[in-house]
């Protein structure tokens, strides 16, 4: 009888202290932005992430740890965008047992919802309400990478001008999407550049026309000067390209030639830079 108190007893105990779910929810947080800046609120913490769900703006921490009472206790955190909010929720919160992880049955410590998740929507708070630091997070995300307009190796300066497309006609039979690009040598020696390439597609350091039906192999530019470079992509109706990559072989006259290649992320199409 008393064994069946002691176990009735410890039944309601953990009944009534059964895990509630930590959460925190974050105001103003645009949500274009905010996968960025939660990313860069935890590179700023020293978290790391573990699962990104583009679709539904959801990305959550690899297991992180702490000690309460001489028991190691581990979980992960999720972040949720959606509604210029940003939802933080501790998740699979677990404590290490003789038999390895257990499930925690009760409540986050007030103590350790301020320390994990206060502190993440704090920063969260502090960079979407700091425009130059909205913006640094959007430029240097490695989750949605954003597509950079110039780049600049090996001396030269490579800037994105235009990109159409349905470019294909009778007489030149080219693919459906063109990239035309500038590339500027900032060196103080002529540089010749050959057999420009792309993903499922070609390149040319002229565009064709009507009496030039053919791609140009090469350019030479002098210090200062700009050339041209037309990429022709292969027959395709995508709107946005992830992963862009090209290159270009590059001569020095003082040096043997090297294959310079080059990648840029989440290029729209149709698009028209002005510099």
């Amino acid at each position: 009888m008393k064994y069946l108190a002691i176990t009735l007893f410890t039944f309601f105990l953990l009944s009534a202290n059964a895990q509630k779910t930590a959460t925190i929810t974050v105001e103003n947080v645009n949500t274009a932005q905010a996968i960025q800046i939660i990313e860069n609120a935890g590179v700023d913490l020293k978290y790391s992430f573990d699962k990104f769900d583009r679709t539904n703006k959801v990305l959550i921490t690899k297991f992180f740890s702490w000690t309460s009472i001489a028991i190691t206790n581990r979980a992960e955190l999720q972040f949720e965008a959606k509604n210029n909010t940003v939802v933080i929720t501790m998740i699979e919160r677990e404590y290490k047992s003789n038999d390895g992880w257990t499930h925690a049955p009760t409540n986050l410590s007030k103590k350790n919802i301020k320390k994990y998740l206060g502190t993440f929507a704090d920063k969260i708070t502090e960079i979407a309400a700091n425009n130059t630091l909205a913006l640094a997070a959007v430029e240097n995300s490695m989750l949605i990478k954003k597509f950079k307009f110039v780049i600049e190796k090996e001396g030269l300066v490579i800037k994105f001008i235009h990109a159409s497309k349905n470019m294909e006609g009778p007489e030149f039979r080219l693919p459906n999407i063109v990239f035309e690009l500038e590339i500027t040598n900032t060196k103080s020696d002529t540089v010749k550049l050959r057999n420009a390439g792309v993903d499922r597609g070609t390149g040319s350091f002229a565009e064709p026309k009507p009496e030039v039906r053919f791609r140009i192999y090469t350019a030479t530019i002098a210090p200062g000067e700009t050339a041209k470079l037309f990429l022709y992509m292969g027959r395709t109706e995508q709107d946005i390209f992830e992963e862009l990559n090209f290159s270009f072989g590059l001569y020095y006259k003082k040096m043997a030639s090297i294959n310079v290649k080059l990648t840029s992320y989440n290029v729209p199409v149709p698009f028209k830079i002005e510099y």
